[in-house]
């Protein structure tokens, strides 16, 4: 809801609004490591960066407001 609430304010100005699932990482969030992630650290950053590079390209026009996996899948709202 706030990031709809946030792409309502800045759409009119020409904004946009990414919301990424980083996908299942490997971290201690837990207080122990998660070894079930499938994606270090480094994987999901590397994965969320070129998500944003991708979006940022003038020759883009997908959504104003996305809800995006690491992989770049629409995910449901």
């Amino acid at each position: 809801m706030q990031s709809r609430l946030i792409h309502n304010q800045i759409v009119p100005q020409g904004g946009k609004v990414m919301v990424i699932h980083p996908g299942h990482v490997r971290t201690y969030m837990q207080g122990k490591l998660d070894e079930a992630g499938k994606l270090t650290p480094d994987e999901s950053a590397g994965h969320i960066l070129g998500l944003v590079d991708q979006r940022l390209d003038p020759g883009y026009s997908g959504e104003g407001l996305a809800l995006i996996d690491n992989e770049g899948n629409t995910l449901p709202w």
